[in-house]
């Protein structure tokens, strides 16, 4: 063979079109989740179907899904039940590949990008890519075989983590280089491991360190300055991730349905529990009786009846206690009992 026939046999096709990920709906991505876990249903002891699982979760992790599908809900429970594939998937592989599912989604959150598992290099020949296929077919038995070992030391590894071995500084890894930033993510990380082993929630102590991580690399991006605003900032989500009252939020931002991004925008409203907000609703509706007390009580109308003393002598006042494109509250007061109620 000449040597121009052999560079054209090794060139990389000139019109060859390496897989790109394209921007896929909340729809899409519901209906894939489905058919992974009904094939994941039936995977113990079936071979065909966990093969049917693990593509689907392999589709699953090389969709480019935007982010704002994450922040909205628009994907429902789909990636915490991912999660749970991960860590009490019926098989080996299903774990794996949901782990890898679960890896990607991560990065996306994040800001980084998930590279597919399976997408060539571009400078990679086509016939070197035929030779590698063709030996790993001759050599199948053995990869697999590494694969289990591999897949065997990484759950052993998890169960370390999980143990507590290694303490939250290992799981964080290196310092920042700047004491405050190194401590507002310890902080934020022991949090989040509050969390860990309650019913319903699939975070690992890793998974905390790794979420800590990332949402203070979000407020170091937001707030470049690291000063009153970032620490305002890191009081705010510490005193609510810590209240022993509000564990839905702790359970949402360790096990990723919350990213780092939306998490920084949440309103303290939106950040308390739920107990908390009764409260404050119940302080509202206070202040708000408490404004027109005092007031000389003459009936201003008799188009209410109390329902106490049957009179039509009556005081009303209307107020937007709820948003904008809901109808005003109106408060009627009783002149002659003082009887008060609401309606909408």
């Amino acid at each position: 063979m000449s040597r121009v026939a052999a560079r054209e046999q090794i060139a990389p096709h000139p019109h060859r079109v390496l897989p790109v990920a394209m921007a896929v709906t909340a729809e899409e991505v519901v209906k894939a989740y489905e058919k992974a876990k009904e094939a994941s249903d039936d995977a113990e002891g079936n071979t065909a179907s966990e093969d049917r699982c693990v593509d689907c979760l392999a589709s699953l992790a090389r969709m480019s899904i935007p982010l704002k599908l994450f922040t909205t809900g628009a994907l429902g429970e789909v990636p915490k039940a991912i999660k749970k594939l991960a860590k009490k998937g019926p098989t080996d592989k299903v774990r794996a590949a949901a782990q890898k599912c679960v890896d990607g989604w991560m990065a996306l959150m994040t800001g980084g990008v998930a590279k597919p598992a399976d997408a060539p290099a571009a400078d990679e020949a086509p016939n070197e890519r035929d030779d590698e296929k063709a030996n790993e077919k001759a050599n199948g038995a053995d990869d697999d075989e590494k694969n289990r070992a591999k897949e065997d030391d990484k759950e052993k590894e998890d169960v370390a983590h999980d143990d507590g071995s290694l303490s939250l500084k290992q799981l964080l890894g290196p310092e920042l280089g700047d004491p405050l930033r190194d401590r507002t993510r310890e902080l934020l990380a022991e949090a989040l491991v509050l969390c860990v082993g309650e019913s319903g929630v699939y975070a690992s102590r890793a998974d905390c360190a790794a979420t800590a991580t990332a949402v203070e690399r979000a407020m170091a991006n937001k707030w470049t300055d690291v000063g009153k605003e970032y620490k305002a900032k890191f009081r705010q989500l510490a005193f609510n991730l810590k209240d022993p009252k509000n564990p839905d939020l702790r359970a949402q931002v360790a096990d990723g349905l919350i990213d780092p991004v939306s998490l920084l925008e949440l309103a303290p409203e939106q950040l308390a529990s739920a107990e908390r907000r009764t409260e404050n609703e119940a302080i509202r509706e206070h202040a708000t009786n408490e404004a027109v007390r005092g007031q000389k009580k003459e009936a201003s109308t008799d188009a209410f009846k109390c329902g106490k003393c049957k009179q039509r002598k009556c005081t009303y006042y209307q107020l937007q206690t709820r948003s904008a494109d809901e109808p005003m509250t109106t408060f009627v007061t009783c002149v002659n009992c003082d009887n008060r109620w609401k309606f909408c």
